[in-house]
């Protein structure tokens, strides 16, 4: 070992693990730093030991759960800007408007086509 020189520095050697991981046939080698006990790469987290993994997967699922949680609010946000957008915009509401009738006739013809598949039904079992 050779001591640094005066006005040297000596350069931080940080030490790093290899983790090996085999996929579906495919191996692959990510190199972690030691210090860190949880590391991204690829979409993939990768740990040395199962707590951070653990914890990971807690805060994944934590925050997965909080925007289950607000999709009913957001619903709500959503209804009441179109509600003022159309109180502004004459022609969204229109459109709006349209969009109802559309629907409505969608659903109507839908029930109709259902109504006439069991009468044919009907029609076919009385004639057996």
């Amino acid at each position: 070992y050779l001591p640094p020189q005066p006005g040297q520095y000596q350069a931080m050697q940080t030490r790093v693990v290899d983790l090996t991981v085999e996929l579906t046939g495919e191996t692959k080698t990510y190199t972690v730093p030691e210090s860190q006990n949880v590391a991204k790469a690829m979409g993939i987290t990768l740990s040395t030991s199962i707590d951070p993994i653990m914890n990971e997967l807690n805060a994944i699922k934590s925050t997965s759960q909080e925007i289950i949680d607000s999709v009913d609010a957001h619903r709500a946000k959503i209804e009441a800007c179109e509600s003022i957008l159309e109180d502004i915009n004459p022609a969204f509401k229109q459109t709006r408007e349209q969009d109802r009738k559309i629907a409505g006739i969608e659903n109507k013809v839908n029930d109709l086509t259902d109504s006439f598949e069991d009468l044919k039904k009907l029609i076919v079992e009385r004639l057996k």
